[in-house]
């Protein structure tokens, strides 16, 4: 209705007008318009012109309207994404229209329009100040709505559902007394104004919905029941996982609609404080979404995981980064986890040179899936060199070949390492090992186990004997907290996630599943441990170590990365340098830790350092000189590698020089993946782009490496 009245009331008036404004009017319209819009704009100004110059006064009435039609058709036709621009050019090119059409019109036709104009604006005075009421009255209640409900969002998404529920619950009192005065008799003709009344449907919208919300969330909210799901005497309650489903469901629901009203309240003509809270809900309404997304599907699989539809078997690796591998650490134990309709048992636990002795002359059942470096490790014959990959599921799928009985298969493969050990001790408490007088804590375990078993008994014995000892710490350890963990009582899902997180995200503790619904879940919440999908510019060091010996203990590892990129043709040039300080002694402790299978003095760390990028290789140099390297294409991206053989307290630098070609249309991405080591990475990264060209984002980064960064960065060229 609005357009149509704009539409005549422009054509009437443009009919009135002067030629020059029609020239101003039709030249405006031509430079903002487009598509064939931009065809009628041409039309019109040419008849502008023309008209001008030959027409008389009733063929000029009648050119200027059709000159003002095709000026209002094309300025309502405008691309929609040009706001500012589209209504500054409306209201010029209207305005001109309007201004010099003013003079030509009769003095009764003015009084007329001037009375009219009054009534209107008095009108809209009235409606405006509805609106205004309302908002008075609705500030506070609103203010408070969308506070307790994101308070209660948040109490949701960590597990607090009785907490949460009163959240929301006090959410959708607040939201309901505000859409009272917002959908009030008083506020409804502030809906008829343009520009006012989306403000004021805006408005009731995000009330309206958001007391719609907060109510069915509370309520599903409070039938879930969040924090009573726990493991007790080592079960689960199955029953009641698969009694969420119900509630999680109508939340999803409740979300759907509710963004689905929101997205249609948007208007470009919001004004900034109405806009601000309709995008919070709306961020809200996301991230809810997500969450629920997610909780669904946990629901949905958990019951399998768990044994639900039969009994299944978790092999469990469990590994130490006192000597590296590409995944993490050396495998010096294992487990076999069985669960059984919610019953958790730990079945079996070992040293892997059983598995090596067990399962002697053992093949890799499909080798074609696994990358040559892989395969050059010979896993079929040493179980421990299945953490040779950076790449978790490789590591499981080995396992899974390797197996034995076929009739007993495995269901998953989990990963972890002496620091994830030490997180399960906050909640099983300390426990106690055979041959060690101090009981281990979530505190000491860690650096126990890492460093201080090499270290605490005197090397007194012969090799074999404390090479024995040695091991079966890592054993008891490993057997005594899943003992723990699967027979008695553990906390609920928000302590169990705060505690173990630091440990998913360091990839300290992984999980992958061999049934594709189940994996599908554990990659959404990025437990899976995958090499992630190269995307722009990618970078993980890794070292493997040569000497079969516990020495990557004294292990310090600095990674700078510095990147030159040319937006022009989008290319990336930079250097991966790896400084390593090893301090190792020279003497004073066992052959296990310090000593070395390739003949190097005591304390030598050998070790192997790979880079994992999507660029190419130029060039590997040590001390400024040119070595030998290694190349093979891994998993989507390169893979190249140096030998290093660092003395006793000595320190080397390697140094990567790369290039490539990357699309930097949308900037420059780049993706950093850890390697969960005793001592963690020190690394930096610089990005510069060329020579009077201007960065945005953040192109430095200095920090200890401890879970996957990622970092944007965007250019713009000189003007």
């Amino acid at each position: 209705m609005v357009c149509a009245v704009i539409g005549v009331g422009v054509v009437l008036a443009s009919s009135f007008s002067r030629p020059r404004a029609w020239i101003a009017a039709s030249l405006i319209a031509l430079a903002t318009a487009s598509g064939a819009w931009i065809a009628i704009a041409g039309a019109a100004t040419a008849l502008s012109v023309i008209t001008t110059r030959r027409a008389g006064p009733l063929e000029g009435r009648l050119a200027g309207a059709l000159i003002g039609a095709a000026v209002v058709q094309t300025l309502l036709r405008q691309p929609p994404d040009r706001f500012l621009l589209n209504a500054t050019a409306a209201l010029l090119a209207v305005g001109c229209l309007i201004i010099t059409a003013w003079p030509a019109i009769g003095d009764r036709a003015r009084a007329r329009l001037r009375t009219l104009a009054l009534i209107a604006g008095g009108a809209t005075a009235i409606a405006v100040s509805g609106m205004l009421l309302s908002v008075l009255l609705s500030r506070h209640a609103l203010q408070g709505g969308i506070r307790q409900a994101n308070e209660g969002l948040e109490a949701v998404r960590v597990g607090e559902s009785s907490h949460a529920a009163d959240l929301l619950d006090s959410a959708s009192g607040s939201f309901r007394a505000a859409h009272q005065n917002f959908s009030a008799w008083y506020s409804k003709p502030a809906q008829l104004l343009p520009g006012i009344g989306q403000q004021s449907r805006a408005l009731e919208v995000l009330t309206q919905e958001g007391f719609r919300l907060a109510a069915e969330t509370a309520t599903s909210t409070r039938a879930t029941q969040v924090e009573d799901l726990r493991i007790t005497q080592g079960r689960v309650d199955l029953d009641r996982v698969r009694a969420m489903a119900g509630p999680l469901a109508a939340i999803q629901g409740a979300l759907a609609r509710a963004n689905d009203r929101t997205r249609r309240a948007e208007s470009p003509w919001l004004l900034a404080p109405v806009a601000g809270r309709l995008a919070s809900f709306q961020r809200s309404i996301t991230r809810a979404t997500d969450d629920a997304q997610t909780a669904a599907a946990a629901v949905e699989v958990i019951p399998d995981l768990l044994g639900g539809d039969g009994p299944r078997r978790y092999f469990v690796a469990f590994a130490t980064p006192a000597e590296a591998r590409d995944l993490g650490g050396f495998m010096g134990a294992y487990a076999l986890l069985v669960v059984d309709n919610g019953d958790i048992t730990l079945q079996r636990t070992g040293r892997v040179n059983d598995l090596n002795e067990r399962f002697q002359g053992r093949q890799l059942t499909d080798p074609s899936v696994f990358p040559n470096g892989f395969l050059a490790l010979r896993p079929e014959q040493y179980w421990q060199n299945i953490t040779g990959s950076a790449d978790f599921p490789t590591t499981a799928e080995a396992a899974r070949q390797m197996w034995r009985p076929p009739a007993l298969p495995l269901d998953g493969v989990l990963y972890m390492d002496p620091q994830a050990l030490a997180d399960m001790l906050q909640l099983t408490g300390p426990i106690t090992l055979p041959g060690y007088p101090r009981p281990l804590t979530a505190l000491t375990a860690a650096p126990f186990l890492l460093r201080n078993q090499y270290t605490t008994f005197p090397d007194d014995q012969a090799l074999v004997d404390s090479a024995e000892i040695r091991h079966d710490f890592l054993v008891d350890a490993a057997q005594t907290v899943f003992l723990k963990m699967t027979s008695g009582d553990l906390p609920g899902p928000r302590q169990l996630a705060d505690t173990m997180a630091p440990a998913v995200q360091a990839r300290r503790l992984l999980f992958h599943s061999f049934h594709p619904d189940e994996q599908a879940l554990i990659e959404r919440m990025h437990f899976d441990g995958a090499l992630p999908p190269v995307d722009g510019d990618f970078l993980s060091v890794r070292a493997s170590n040569r000497g079969r010996s516990k020495i990557d203990a004294f292990m310090h590892r600095t990674v700078a990365y510095d990147v030159a990129v040319d937006p022009d043709h989008d290319t990336v040039r930079s250097t991966v340098t790896v400084t390593i300080r090893n301090d190792a002694p020279a003497s004073g402790l066992p052959d296990p830790v310090i000593g070395n299978r390739l003949k190097f003095p005591p304390g030598t760390n050998s070790t192997t350092v790979a880079v994992y990028t999507p660029l190419d290789l130029v060039d590997v140099r040590m001390d400024g000189e040119s070595i030998n390297r290694g190349a093979a294409p891994e998993y989507d991206r390169n893979r190249y590698w140096a030998l290093l053989d660092i003395p006793p307290g000595a320190t080397q630098t390697v140094t990567f020089t790369l290039e490539g070609n990357i699309n930097l249309q949308r900037g420059y991405h780049l993706d950093v993946v850890p390697q969960p080591m005793v001592n963690n990475d020190r690394f930096r990264v610089n990005v510069e782009g060329p020579k009077g060209w201007t960065g945005y984002g953040r192109d430095t980064l200095t920090r200890q490496l401890e879970q996957d960064t990622a970092l944007n960065v965007f250019f713009l060229p000189p003007r």
